[in-house]
């Protein structure tokens, strides 16, 4: 319906604007002033713009103290001025002159008078003065969170799932809205991980779940500037399963995985029916031999009590965790990554042949390849494929002796025996 009250000419924005005030002309009844914006921004949504409140447009209306509230484009404030600020933005405010009126009235039902809302057009307040947006993704009109998505959020977020997860739970939930983008999920997650933190830090924050929930924990502060330096747990169930079956020990460090960059090193044990499970995990400042022995150690008392033995360690060729296993561990066999050391090869052969079909014909040459090597099945076929290999690739192998020395070769025996 169109607003009576409406004496104000609105600026026109050339002939080829769209006027949008059709849209929203209705005699529907609302309930409340809410129920008639929702109503009135699905169809803005639809059309590529959206609506705010504009609370401060609240008032009496003549003398009966109804009200009157205008739903004005999102962008219809004065542009921002950003030349002070550190990183200037652009504005998304252009005086748009876009709104619709929301008042009160009285109607009659069941012999009773009720106070309704109703949508009103004003003419001339239908043109904007901007493009309508096309791609909605990611904007938080179109595609921010309403009460229910957060508290969606907030749920998956208290039990571990991935933002990446999340994001895909609410596209699900609502598959006809526009997407938030990752920036906006993880701003709320961060929100709620706030909340639950509370006034502990990063540090106690990190440790008092492992203390809830019984861990087995060790960390140690550096004297002088009070900073958390390392860290070790390991869950109690874990424990159990690693000293039942104390024969291998795989391990790994992973960067950029936390704040402070610090190596996470993740120790994985290996039953006999070659499933996987993690034994523990430590974080510590850098990759020294005595930051590995701290590490070590703790490691080795989990196992004091029982009197069991490790048989294996596998991990890649640092020579800081290699050091400090010969110092903490000297009767244990360690071996060296498969993986890591086909990753090796690999770009070892690209470098030295500068093609990827000669790179190719030096590890699946049938003859006297790499995988020949690699996958051996017995001793004495790895020695014939590494005396082989040896005469048609002196210069790798003359590499992998330099920079594996006494471990060149150890690699095959924990995955074939």
């Amino acid at each position: 319906m169109s607003d009576p009250d409406s004496a104000k000419s609105w600026e026109t924005f050339g002939e080829n604007s769209i006027d949008y005030n059709p849209l929203f002309e209705t005699t529907i009844d609302f309930e409340t002033r809410d129920d008639a914006f929702n109503w009135a921004n699905k169809i803005a949504f639809k059309n590529g713009f959206a609506l705010v409140k504009a609370n401060n447009g609240f008032k009496n209306r003549k003398k009966n103290g109804l009200l009157a509230s205008y739903f004005r484009c999102k962008r219809h404030g004065l542009p921002k001025e950003s030349e002070n600020l550190e990183k200037p933005r652009r504005s998304q405010k252009c005086s748009c002159k876009f709104r619709i009126r929301a008042v009160q009235n009285f109607v009659s039902k069941n012999d009773q008078e009720t106070v309704v809302w109703n949508i009103l057009t004003s003419e001339g307040a239908g043109l904007h003065n901007h493009n309508v947006a096309i791609y909605k993704y990611g904007d938080r009109h179109f595609a921010g969170l309403d009460a229910k998505e957060k508290a969606y959020v907030r749920q998956q977020t208290l039990v571990g799932v991935l933002l990446r997860d999340i994001k895909n739970g609410l596209h699900l939930r609502t598959p006809e809205k526009p997407q938030p983008s990752s920036t906006q999920l993880y701003n709320e997650t961060r929100k709620i991980r706030k909340e639950v933190r509370g006034e502990r830090n990063t540090a106690q924050q990190m440790l008092a779940p492992a203390v809830e929930a019984k861990y087995v924990h060790w960390h140690e502060i550096d004297s002088e500037s009070k900073e958390l330096t390392h860290i070790f747990m390991a869950h109690p169930e874990a424990i159990k399963l690693f000293r039942a079956h104390p024969y291998v020990v795989i391990m790994d460090s992973t960067y950029k995985t936390n704040t402070y960059k610090n190596p996470l090193i993740e120790m994985v044990g290996v039953t006999p029916t070659v499933s996987f499970f993690l034994i523990a995990c430590s974080t510590i400042p850098t990759e020294s031999d005595e930051n590995y022995k701290w590490l070590l150690k703790k490691l080795a008392d989990i196992l004091d009590d029982t009197g069991a033995s490790l048989s294996i360690f596998v991990t890649d060729r640092e020579l800081g965790l290699i050091s400090a296993l010969a110092a903490v561990f000297p009767g244990v066999d360690h071996l060296l990554c498969r993986w890591h050391v086909n990753k090796a090869i690999n770009a070892k052969a690209l470098t030295l042949f500068g093609t990827e079909g000669m790179k190719k014909h030096v590890i699946t040459n049938p003859e006297d390849g790499w995988n020949k090597v690699i996958n051996s099945v017995t001793e004495e076929a790895f020695q014939h494929a590494w005396e082989c290999f040896c005469r048609k690739w002196p210069c790798i192998s003359d590499y992998i002796r330099r920079a594996w020395g006494e471990h060149a070769g150890k690699f095959v025996l924990f995955y074939t025996n």
